[in-house]
């Protein structure tokens, strides 16, 4: 029995992205979980005018995070459904690259405030 060594290799690293990709995003939205509950906990009635302008800030930057995280993750299940030319193959340097990129035009697209999802949650939060 032949066994294709270089195949089962790709396999592995593939399932091993994946995981780790799926990993990244649990960390992500863990974190931003934590960071929400810390916010909401500082909120009460006795903040003077510099304490609610901080908070709201706190508020509105952790909205945003979390419409980057949706749009990145948005970006991630399009960019499955596209069929790759093999230009310029397959490799752990390409994904990474592109895993960034996405990242930082999830960040960009979220701070335009165009999708209007971070808007959204903070105005929910603020009640």
């Amino acid at each position: 029995m032949n066994i294709d060594t270089g195949l089962v290799s790709r396999e592995l690293l593939n399932a091993t992205i994946k995981g780790a990709e799926l990993n990244e995003d649990q960390r992500k939205t863990h974190n931003l979980k934590r960071s929400f509950e810390a916010i909401l906990n500082e909120k009460n009635e006795k903040m003077n005018e510099k304490q609610k302008k901080e908070y709201n800030k706190k508020l509105m930057d952790a909205s945003q995070q979390m419409e980057a995280l949706f749009i990145q993750i948005m970006l991630k299940s399009m960019k499955k459904t596209v069929h790759e030319s093999g230009f310029f193959g397959k490799s752990l340097a390409k994904d990474i690259f592109s895993d960034m990129l996405y990242e930082e035009y999830s960040k960009i697209m979220a701070k335009s405030g165009q999708f209007g999802l971070a808007k959204e949650i903070y105005e929910q939060l603020q009640k």
